[in-house]
């Protein structure tokens, strides 16, 4: 029976990582204890045994410690850069001491279920996976998080804060708890809120830029680019992640046709259903010729940039009249 004294974390999100080991520390120890009895430890540089020890010694006066090991990669297939003794944990797992609470955490989307310590730490501790949250469990986290604000989210502003911000929890907290407090208590957090308030990513700023490029707003498309190199962003990667909204725009259209729906696109293509329906609406001013010259053309734009044939900056401008050029010409 799994035990409550030995836990295992595992995962790349981790903002849910550190908030379950926050719960836990907070429900073993005061604010007092925090400083004398809670210890952490890193893996990549520490030998276990250090973890062992420590978790087989007394509390400091109080009646409770926790114990954190970061980085324990030893759980994966990951080589590792110094030998554990594993002897000392099994001893560990099969009887923990009642006054500590040990905590591993591996920054790795799994683990090596062939390893015997794996399986016993199954058999007998609490294992948990923390993954990047996609789809629909995203966007559910994003209105718990607006309850837990005191402010509800419409579906709509839900998407666009993914869309704008990426799936990273902690941005999206931080940007969450902002717009919650621009509503005020009880207030909602709409599209328009999202809008005037969201963090642009760089992602985001080319995503804008797409946008107006679909809808021939050159003058616009050029304000957006150069902001972009205001901010000094690379031309190299604004050229890459206008191929990759061009790919996407032609992919979302071929598969759409073709009756998939916008959660099956964004699951074959590995992109948030919302920016596959921005993409379909994108791709409508282009016909499918266009779109596979356009890639093409960003394709060779790239080449004679890291050859030396053309500047970057001025590339980045030819491609915005090749494009209008191509339009007018259609």
């Amino acid at each position: 029976m799994a035990n409550q004294s030995i836990y295992l974390f595992y995962g790349t999100e981790n903002y849910l990582i550190e908030q379950a080991v926050t719960s836990i520390i907070n429900k073993r120890l005061s604010n007092d204890e925090k400083d004398m009895n809670f210890f952490t430890y890193d893996l990549l540089n520490e030998p276990l045994e250090n973890v062992v020890e420590e978790a087989e010694t007394l509390p400091f006066i109080a009646g409770h410690k926790v114990v954190l090991a970061k980085n324990a990669l030893l759980f994966t297939g990951q080589k590792l850069k110094i030998e554990h003794d594993l002897a000392g944990l099994e001893h560990l797992i099969q009887s923990p001491p009642d006054y500590s609470t040990i905590i591993f955490w591996v920054p790795y989307e799994k683990l090596d279920e062939r390893k015997k310590i794996v399986k016993r730490l199954k058999e007998q501790g609490t294992i948990k996976s923390f993954n990047t949250l996609k789809g629909e469990e995203l966007l559910g986290w994003i209105q718990n998080k607006g309850k837990e604000e005191k402010v509800s989210i419409a579906e709509e502003a839900a998407e666009l804060l993914v869309n704008t911000s990426g799936p990273d929890l902690k941005l999206l907290a931080q940007e969450i708890k902002k717009m919650a407090i621009f509503v005020g208590e009880n207030g909602k957090i709409t599209k328009a809120v999202v809008e005037e308030l969201g963090a642009r990513t760089m992602e985001q700023n080319v995503f804008a830029l797409s946008e107006h490029l679909a809808n021939l707003q050159y003058e616009q498309a050029f304000t957006v680019l150069y902001d972009l190199l205001l901010n000094k962003e690379e031309p190299v990667k604004i050229i890459a992640l206008l191929a990759r909204q061009f790919r996407i725009m032609m992919l979302a259209k071929e598969m759409y046709q073709k009756g998939y729906s916008h959660q099956q696109i964004g699951s074959q293509i590995g992109a948030h259903p919302y920016a596959i329906k921005i993409a379909l609406q994108q791709s409508t001013a282009f016909s499918d010729p266009q779109l596979k010259k356009i890639i093409k053309q960003l394709a060779e734009i790239d080449y004679e940039i890291k050859t030396g044939r053309k500047e970057k900056v001025l590339a980045l401008e030819m491609f915005i009249f090749y494009l209008k050029n191509l339009m007018q010409s259609h």
